[in-house]
């Protein structure tokens, strides 16, 4: 597989027309975001335009399978909850895959108001912020199904503490902590023989995604540089994405930076 096209061999006794076309019909990695439904609080007029809300987003979702809808309380990438004691008590809260609800992080749980609109309204809203999150959790499952090396260019993420000069490893294994200040680099080297487009992506906790680089590796580059200084803008997990794709000799440099999107509106 390559970025815009893939190699296919026949297994068994199958043959292909000249100027066919293969199309993939199943994929080991699913992409789309499974969403648990609320659980009605007793609100008439709340939980009936959820349910209408909601009816009309599992009717467009059916066929394509973007967003898979599941039972309230069930395992999900999202869940939409009515919180009665938050400070938005008509509001459609979007928790995240734990469904806990903390009073210390409500600032930076995304939602959306119920009363003051109509159920199509409602059912568009929560479609976008929706589709907004699937953006950000399917770049993170891709790189997750790959791996670390899996390209072979190695890279290697560095993290400088502030007021320091020395550069220590970040491990891809495990959840550094870092902290105000604190500055993050990248070191990659192209092992293989031909020539790679290498893309880096910042994935906030926010569902932010920004493109930091684009550019291209011959057999043997070695890439350094300062990527980014953390703030305390946003708090929780942030996720750094190393993507090195295989280049054709004299093309353009592969550049992700149409995945960019800003942060999840709250």
């Amino acid at each position: 597989a390559k970025l815009l096209s893939s190699q296919v061999t026949p297994n068994g006794d199958v043959s292909v027309p000249d100027g066919a076309v293969l199309r993939a019909e199943r994929s080991r990695l699913h992409l789309g975001l499974s969403v648990a439904l609320p659980q009605k609080i007793g609100d008439l007029d709340l939980d009936g335009k959820a349910e209408a809300a909601l009816a009309q987003l599992v009717s467009q979702n059916n066929k394509n399978q973007r967003l898979r809808f599941v039972e309230p309380g069930n395992d999900a990438d999202v869940h939409l909850a009515f919180v009665p004691q938050s400070t938005r008590p008509d509001a459609i809260w979007l928790l995240p895959a734990t469904g806990l609800w903390e009073n210390h992080a409500a600032e930076s749980i995304p939602s959306i108001s119920v009363s003051d609109k109509s159920s199509e309204n409602l059912a568009n809203d929560l479609q976008e912020l929706l589709a907004h999150i699937g953006r950000a959790k399917s770049l993170l499952k891709l790189g997750s199904a790959f791996g670390v090396g899996a390209s072979g260019v190695h890279a290697e993420l560095l993290v400088k503490k502030a007021g320091l000069t020395d550069l220590h490893e970040m491990s891809a294994a495990s959840v550094p902590n870092v902290f105000p200040n604190d500055e993050v680099h990248l070191s990659a080297e192209n092992t293989t023989e031909g020539a790679v487009d290498l893309n880096v992506l910042f994935v906030g906790s926010d569902y932010s995604i920004h493109h930091v680089f684009a550019g291209r590796l011959q057999s043997g580059d070695i890439f350094k540089r300062g990527l980014l200084r953390i703030t305390d803008s946003t708090v929780g997990r942030e996720r750094i994405l190393v993507i090195a794709n295989p280049a054709s000799q004299h093309s353009q440099v592969q550049s992700f930076a149409f995945l960019q999107q800003d942060a999840m509106p709250i």
